[in-house]
């Protein structure tokens, strides 16, 4: 089959170079290796309104490609924010904790550790300014559009300007955990659980004490 293929190949211009010797320029291409096909772009390009197509692959492209590198990114960023606010709160609760039972006579080396839920809430005061623009209309009716622009009330802090902070709630704490080397004594234990729950002031969070090396 090979053999035949190449002699096919070759009939063509070898008759052509006998029996027009004077009109050949160069080397006739055997008709076999010609690229008659059209290549791919330009059968694309054939397609009906294919340009569209091309134009909103690559929108859609760069709208994935944003939303991965942005989108994603920022509810990350909130999300490490908020649980660092969280942790922060806790660590302060317990150096307080650590500070006062290890005043406490006998209670010995004290740790903490204290877990929370939820997450700080803060309501900060606005100046309201509100204003009212009435416009006539035709036939004696008149159109009133009213603007409302809250600005933050802010005041000089310890740490310079500030906004002015009418409330707080803090994140709520679930549990807490006291390792004390002095607590193997009865009596130090329940110093050290009444300082803690009065510390806490939080009925339902779980308090353990443990005896520490």
């Amino acid at each position: 089959m090979l053999v035949e293929f190449e002699k096919e190949c070759h009939s063509e211009p070898e008759a052509k170079n006998l029996g027009n010797a004077e009109t050949l320029q160069g080397p006739e291409i055997p008709r076999c290796a010609r690229n008659d096909k059209p290549g791919l772009l330009a059968r694309l390009k054939k397609i009906k309104n294919f340009e569209i197509y091309l134009a909103v692959g690559l929108i859609l492209i760069m709208i994935a490609i944003y939303l991965t590198t942005f989108g994603g990114g920022s509810g990350g960023t909130s999300s490490a924010a908020k649980k660092t606010a969280e942790e922060n709160y806790a660590a302060e609760i317990e150096a307080r904790l650590v500070k006062t039972l290890s005043q406490i006579s006998g209670a010995g080396r004290v740790e903490a550790m204290v877990t929370v839920v939820g997450s700080a809430t803060i309501e900060v005061a606005y100046n309201v300014d509100e204003k009212t623009i009435t416009q006539a209309g035709s036939g004696g009716s008149a159109t009133s559009t009213t603007t409302i622009v809250k600005t933050p009330v802010i005041i000089n802090g310890r740490d310079g300007p500030q906004p002015l902070i009418l409330f707080e709630i803090k994140p709520k704490v679930k549990g807490v955990v006291i390792v004390a080397s002095g607590a193997v004594d009865v009596g130090v234990r329940l110093q050290l659980l009444r300082a803690v729950q009065t510390v806490i002031a939080d009925d339902s969070a779980r308090i353990e004490i443990f005896t520490g090396k």
